[in-house]
């Protein structure tokens, strides 16, 4: 046990591009979603530190500032603190560098950084899937995503072919060439809660996300899983005015974008050498230029730093 060493972890973010979602119900740690989607470079920094202490409390931080909610992380906090006996007082620090709530899955990358923070932090010897399963528990519990976890564990371009956590969901990684950037558009949030709650949205989501999985798999490649997300995005009817309007454009200069699931961000995959022109297009549609992400797919997954 690391008491008063600050223990440090990252997970990157996640754009999800269709997905099917499946709840077992009393059972979250088989619930989750099928579907394809990517990590990115960028991502959740978390930093933890303990102190022995009969309050057993802890305090949050997000970017600098203190929270008094959140729930995600506060899940997984109390999960160890059980582990542990309810001996200790937890400090933890998020620093994350992608827009929260806009589809990047964030809440994920908080929750499996700090998971692994602090089971390193309390020398408490759970197994890598443990680790997840608490933070993929956390994530179905708290309603803000279904599979970004399991796939921000392993990172690259996946495919969750069966739900769940890692001891009961099939996740694959495809083998793609490193010479591809990320380019999105983000306006703001949209919470996933309110989509996750409302039986029209899950059914046009389940009427075609799971088939999607099967043509991914057929033609594990940048460009299918680009074109698949399209599709499921235009079907699905999630898209505001806005990023309408910008995918159009995309559209007209020869390129493949999407929604990310789910957030009012707009993103394409395209040859390094492509992605100026993305950009070119997308500052069109904004005047704040820190509005424009520019990354690259991250292949290692969730790690300790």
């Amino acid at each position: 046990m690391y008491s008063g060493m600050v223990i440090s972890a990252f997970s990157p973010a996640h754009i999800t591009g269709f997905f099917e979602i499946i709840i077992t119900k009393d059972n979250l740690m088989e619930s989750g979603s099928r579907g394809a989607g990517f990590s990115i470079s960028l991502g959740v920094e978390t930093k933890v530190s303990i102190k022995e202490n009969n309050n057993h409390g802890f305090v949050i931080f997000l970017n600098g500032c203190r929270m008094e909610e959140l729930p995600v992380s506060e899940y997984v906090i109390k999960k160890f603190q059980e582990i542990s006996g309810n001996k200790y007082f937890f400090t933890v620090e998020h620093v994350v560098n992608v827009p929260v709530g806009s589809g990047f899955g964030t809440s994920g990358a908080g929750a499996l950084s700090l998971s692994l923070a602090l089971n390193e932090a309390l020398t408490a010897g759970l197994s890598r899937t443990a680790v997840v399963g608490i933070a993929h528990e956390a994530e179905i519990f708290c309603k803000t995503g279904l599979g970004a976890v399991v796939a921000e564990n392993q990172g690259g371009l996946e495919v969750r072919i069966k739900p769940g956590s890692l001891s009961f969901g099939l996740i694959k990684k495809l083998n793609i060439e490193d010479n591809y950037s990320v380019v999105a558009l983000h306006y703001g949030p949209l919470p996933t809660s309110l989509i996750l709650n409302d039986p029209k949205s899950l059914g046009r989501i389940n009427g075609i996300g799971g088939k999607f999985v099967s043509s991914l798999l057929s033609n594990p490649s940048v460009e299918e899983f680009m074109k698949l997300s399209r599709i499921f995005s235009d079907y699905c009817g999630f898209m505001t005015e806005k990023i309408s309007c910008v995918i159009q454009d995309v559209d007209c200069h020869g390129f493949t974008s999407s929604m990310a699931m789910f957030g009012e961000t707009i993103f394409s995959v395209v040859k390094k050498n492509e992605s100026s022109e993305i950009v070119n297009i997308f500052k069109k549609h904004t005047s704040q230029d820190d509005r424009i992400i520019i990354t690259e797919m991250d292949q290692i997954g969730a790690r300790l730093i």
